[in-house]
């Protein structure tokens, strides 16, 4: 993917109130739409479907007269380095409750992936497939799909770890976010120390009334002069307790190896005497 810095003015440094620590923007405010503006086409929805087979008879089922039995949706991220996803996409059945009662007696398949750009008007080229989305794990929660979905470069992303000052920005909606592309940010400063083998960490998620769908923890950057970036640092997750921020691309600081004598052994340490030609 081609990159592209995200740039916002240092007018954001100004204009946002650095002493709270929670901000909802609305959308008829500024603020959001300097928010907007510096993720758009980066959060992509993906809406993906699952059908149930009875592997013995090899029938397979939908329901209410649909060819699936639900539409589970999730959040992505287009980054610099590719799609970013959580692997619970590969196995949307996992969180469904209304799958509980088939568990055992029918085998879950995944089926249709459809992808749209969440919380943006602009026009972006936009790849959507009939069969089930695949990549590569990269961490527990997260997968990587480094061909292209989107037709638009992405956040860069953070490799360094250490104690972070940034937000979280939390996606939320009223409505099913299988039917809306319209989302909403929760903005939380936040400082975050992250783990230099790059592991997750759980966090709380906001106290609001909307069902929170996903987000991620970026990290402002002075790129040149008057301007900062946001780059990807986390990303939030749920698992079986609770939400979790991952960290997918913070890269292990290389561990220096040291050169040692080694003693003890006969001849070690002693350049070899080369043997005289005979004349």
């Amino acid at each position: 993917m081609s990159k592209r810095y995200l740039a916002l003015s240092l007018l954001i440094a100004i204009t946002l109130p650095m002493a709270a620590q929670i901000f909802n923007f609305s959308l008829r405010t500024n603020n959001q739409q300097l928010i907007d503006e510096a993720l758009s086409g980066a959060f992509i929805k993906i809406n993906q479907s699952y059908e149930l087979c009875d592997s013995v008879k090899d029938e397979h089922f939908g329901r209410n007269g649909k060819d699936y039995f639900n539409i589970i949706p999730f959040i992505g991220i287009n980054t610099d380095n590719g799609f970013v996803f959580p692997s619970a996409v590969l196995e949307p059945w996992v969180y469904d409750r209304e799958y509980d009662e088939y568990k055992g007696q029918y085998k879950p398949i995944t089926s249709a992936s459809k992808y749209s750009a969440l919380n943006t008007d602009k026009e972006l080229g936009m790849d959507s497939s009939n069969r089930p989305v695949s990549g590569t794990g990269i961490t527990k929660y997260l997968c990587l799909l480094t061909d292209t979905i989107q037709h638009q470069s992405g956040l860069p992303v953070d490799t360094v770890p250490g104690i972070k000052n940034g937000w979280l920005i939390w996606l939320s909606s009223n409505s099913n976010l299988a039917d809306t592309d319209s989302v909403r940010f929760t903005s939380i400063k936040k400082e975050i120390e992250v783990p230099i083998d790059g592991g997750h960490l759980h966090i709380d998620k906001p106290e609001i009334s909307e069902t929170v769908y996903g987000g991620v923890f970026v990290t402002p950057v002075q790129t040149s002069i008057g301007q900062l970036t946001f780059t990807l640092t986390g990303v939030m997750v749920l698992d079986e307790e609770g939400w979790v921020i991952d960290f997918p691309f913070i890269q292990k600081p290389k561990e220096s190896k040291t050169l040692t004598p080694i003693n003890g052994l006969p001849d070690r340490g002693k350049l070899n005497q080369l043997k005289k030609k005979k004349k």
